[in-house]
């Protein structure tokens, strides 16, 4: 039985388009060297004007506002492969989105400034803290609320329960958009309340990432939702063609119904995430649930690329010129989005974090299921420890990727001789996205502490001060934290694979 099912994987591979798309990749790969190879032995002068091209590109480099960490890898490449270089530069340099996209970004981004004007003291609260929402404002033109209610799930069986319920009272629309969604249980359940909302007249859409639903989603499957009444679109669809564009991926996890709820948080729609299925051990994930005018937030998120990738255009004023119930919750929370350039000139979520972590006068938790950090992340968790914040960072038992784990070890000797705390989860995965500073600063979202996230995806999440619901994650935090393992004096894993791959980690 084990054999058929892995041979019917065979065939599935096999007629995959992405075998496709990397059969064809690679056959440009070669005939790209086979002209660098001729190029470099019958032209001498061609090799002068390579050798020119490569300073310009150096101080070209040197001069763009990126931190040395990203140029470095570019003027490596530029020294030992100069013509290689330069075709490499040609297709992957512009790691951002298409031009006509980015131009139809900004409208949308017009359209949709008028639904989120900010109000100068619109946060009732005196507190150094209150600048890192400031900065949020500032740069995303969303806005801080202090008339939301927000809660904490601490395990995905806990968020996809409540999420489906909420589903189950849609009336008006529901918005999805998940990195992944793959077939299975859990997925039959949300599609037959999905199906049965389409039939009653219910405005269904639905985002996913072409690559994070690879052999899940296919075109045929998508078809049939569609059929059903289903709106689905796949965005940033992969061809074969060489391009640093299909490297950023929509990262987003996003479900909004009527105006009734909006959720976000690490888990994706998948068995594995409810552990219905077990993959690495126990799964370990959480998220949030906003109710109240922060609503609005997750809406515009949603219709940004999904209005992007479908051509259309919303009604933008139906959809936000809504007259939400007030909640007299404590604290404040905010919603907020990061992408890639041109679409967001600065890395939000590294900034985010960066104002998180360098504010902490007593304590840092976060979880991540991957570590691999800018510099400047690793220098200010360093630096928080350095001056007595206690600092604990918890990470997977079970890594679901190796490469990634090895490379989060490489830090781990680095960080701890500074006394910051690593947790291994012992009982398997931890997906978890959230970070907790002082028991009163939190976050929960999408955004982790890798380049991917903090540059090359589009990502969300929730910034929230002093809310009720940062109660219960400082208690799922100690409760997870009595299921790990504390490592004391990890040994140092910087091998020589590890090594190079860590020069070239910020263009991945």
């Amino acid at each position: 039985m084990a054999f058929f099912r892995n041979l019917l994987k065979f065939f599935k591979i096999l007629s995959s388009r992405y075998l496709l798309f990397l059969i064809l990749v690679a056959f440009q790969v070669a005939v790209l060297q086979l002209i660098i190879l001729y190029i470099r032995d019958s032209y001498w002068w061609i090799r002068i004007i390579v050798y020119f091209v490569d300073v310009l590109l150096f101080f070209h480099i040197m001069n763009t506002k990126e931190s040395p960490e990203f140029k470095i890898p570019w003027i490596i490449l530029f020294l030992i492969f100069p013509i290689t270089g330069i075709i490499i530069w040609l297709f992957f340099a512009n790691h951002g989105l298409r031009r006509r996209h980015s131009k139809r970004i900004r409208k949308i981004n017009e359209s949709l400034k008028p639904y989120f004007l900010i109000q100068e003291n619109n946060k009732n609260e005196d507190s150094d803290f209150i600048r890192s929402f400031d900065y949020l404002e500032r740069i995303t033109n969303f806005k801080a609320y202090s008339n939301s209610d927000i809660k904490y799930f601490k395990s995905g069986e806990e968020y996809f329960n409540d999420m489906i319920n909420t589903m189950s009272l849609a009336k008006e629309f529901i918005f999805i958009e998940f990195f992944i969604v793959n077939r299975g249980k859990l997925w039959d359940r949300i599609h037959e309340i999905l199906k049965q909302k389409a039939k009653d007249g219910v405005e269904v859409r639905i985002l996913l990432d072409d690559v994070g639903c690879a052999g899940n989603m296919n075109h045929i499957y998508m078809q049939k939702l569609r059929k059903e009444g289903i709106k689905v679109q796949s965005f940033n669809k992969v061809v074969p063609i060489m391009s640093g564009i299909y490297n950023n991926r929509d990262h987003r996890k996003i479900v909004v119904v009527d105006h009734i709820a909006a959720y976000t948080g690490g888990a994706n729609l998948a068995d594995e995430y409810v552990n219905l299925k077990e993959r690495f051990g126990h799964w370990k994930d959480t998220g949030v649930k906003v109710r109240g005018e922060a609503i609005n937030s997750f809406i515009a998120l949603f219709l940004h690329l999904y209005d992007l990738v479908s051509k259309s255009v919303s009604d933008y004023n139906k959809l936000l010129n809504y007259e939400y119930e007030e909640y007299n919750s404590s604290g404040i929370i905010m919603p907020f989005g990061d992408g890639p350039k041109p679409f967001i000139n600065e890395l939000i979520g590294e900034g985010n974090y960066l104002n998180m972590i360098n504010g902490a006068k007593k304590s840092i938790l976060i979880s991540t299921p991957y570590l691999i950090p800018t510099h400047s992340l690793v220098q200010a968790l360093r630096n928080a420890a350095l001056r007595g914040v206690d600092v604990k960072i918890m990470l997977p038992g079970i890594p679901d990727k190796r490469l990634p784990y090895y490379l989060a070890k490489s830090y781990f000797r680095y960080l701890t001789e500074a006394s910051v705390k690593i947790y291994i989860y012992k009982k398997g995965f931890n997906h978890n996205k959230c970070v907790v500073v002082d028991d009163i600063l939190a976050f929960n979202g999408t955004i982790n502490f890798d380049y991917r996230s903090l540059v090359h995806h589009f990502e969300c999440g929730v910034l929230m001060y002093n809310t009720e619901c940062i109660k219960d994650m400082v208690s799922d935090f100690n409760q997870t934290f009595a299921e790990c393992e504390l490592l004391v004096n990890p040994k140092r894993t910087i091998g020589l694979i590890i090594s190079l791959i860590n020069i070239i980690a910020p263009m991945l």
